[in-house]
């Protein structure tokens, strides 16, 4: 005799909404996020959360020309151009739809 069991499936779909590679103002306003809400650790292949009120002030700090570049081992000496606060505003964008659809969006890196 066969019998039918109940599953649950859980399906997650991750989308990548940008990469930022070559830019660090991005990742270490990630970062800075990270340790006001508590991380201890070093922020590498932590998966963030980003909630609204996140991306609103990401996207202020780069339209007002807040963000600051990261120096260091990984990123060298940086500066800031036009696109890359033009790529931030976008993947605000994206982010914000996404959120606004029901669903969660997370900013992960790797160093």
């Amino acid at each position: 005799m066969l019998r039918r069991s109940s599953t649950t499936l859980s399906l997650k779909v991750i989308i990548i909404l940008n990469c930022f590679t070559g830019e660090s103002s991005t990742p270490g306003w990630m970062q800075s996020l990270y340790h006001h809400r508590g991380g201890n650790k070093e922020f590498n292949c932590i998966p963030l959360r980003l909630y609204e009120e996140n991306l609103k002030a990401l996207l202020q700090d780069a339209t007002n020309h807040k963000l600051v570049p990261v120096d260091g081992f990984f990123f060298g000496e940086q500066e800031i151009y036009p696109e890359d606060l033009e790529s931030v505003k976008e993947f605000v964008a994206k982010a914000l739809a996404e959120i606004y659809a029901g669903r969660a969006v997370y900013y992960d890196s790797w160093w």
